[in-house]
């Protein structure tokens, strides 16, 4: 598994979590 790919996906969902409970 590359990390990179689900370092990015991880935060690619906290941004939008970040962005929906602002």
């Amino acid at each position: 598994m590359c990390y990179a790919i689900l370092m990015k996906k991880i935060i690619f969902y906290i941004t939008i979590a970040a962005v929906l409970t602002a």
